[in-house]
């Protein structure tokens, strides 16, 4: 473990770049880095913890990409992002995805269907006006859709984004959801949601865990299609 967090570090030395064949859990968060070295290797590394920087792009080597092969979390979160490269979306461990409060317009289309092990979303506060088409065909198309098998999604958050509609097959596609926030997208009506085909299915598992007490950090009412809104009016348990 390497924990490097809040200070004023504006780059790596160049022994992190392939000087830490053991590093499991690295946190960098809080400092002041532009990027990372672009063929950094850490083959055995399963948290990158990379949030609040100035990152604007992840610039890495295909060799740096594949030796992320064990990377279960990745934080981005509150960076300068504009875009998220497919290698990020394709790891093929990769559980947390975290990369809200940047500026991304687009999500790679790998997510959807080459993310193998993808489990939590966290796209909040972005610029996002569509999702990728593979969250409701697997790649293909609403007449074809892919044969390619959806990641387990269970938590998708994209609040605060510009959403115009969502993929008309999204509940379909992922079977394993069962929380959803999308408050703050003000094209995106509840009325339309509750009635897109899956939903019956997801709302049936959303409530099962709330009556488990396991609403995946929101604390939910008795309605509906709500979990932005009290996640919101508490005050937030996610941040």
């Amino acid at each position: 473990v390497l924990d490097a967090g809040e200070n004023r570090l504006r780059d790596l030395p160049e022994w992190a770049a392939g000087g830490l064949p053991r590093l499991q859990r690295l946190s960098l968060d809080r400092n002041l880095l532009v990027t990372l070295p672009r063929d950094c290797r850490w083959g055995a590394l399963r948290t990158l913890l990379l949030a609040h920087n100035e990152i604007a792009a992840l610039d890495l080597s295909t060799g740096a990409w594949a030796a992320l092969g064990r990377l279960e979390v990745l934080d981005l979160s509150h960076n300068a992002l504009v875009s998220l490269p497919p290698e990020a979306a394709e790891l093929p461990a990769l559980r947390e995805l975290r990369v809200s409060h940047n500026a991304l317009v687009a999500l790679p289309e790998a997510l959807g269907d080459r993310a193998p092990a993808l489990r939590e979303l966290d796209v909040r506060n972005n610029e996002i006006e569509i999702l990728p088409r593979s969250f409701g065909t697997g790649g293909g198309t609403d007449a074809s859709p892919s044969t390619s098998p959806a990641p387990p999604l269970r938590t998708l958050l994209a609040d605060g984004n510009r959403l115009q509609d969502l993929p008309p097959r999204l509940f379909v596609r992922f079977e394993s959801l069962h929380q959803i926030s999308l408050h703050g997208n003000p094209n995106i009506k509840t009325s339309a949601v509750e009635q897109m085909e899956g939903f019956a299915a997801y709302e049936e598992r959303r409530r099962g865990k709330v009556n488990k007490g396991l609403a995946g950090g929101a604390l939910l009412g008795p309605g509906g299609f709500d979990e932005g809104l009290d996640r919101e009016l508490l005050g937030g348990r996610r941040q």
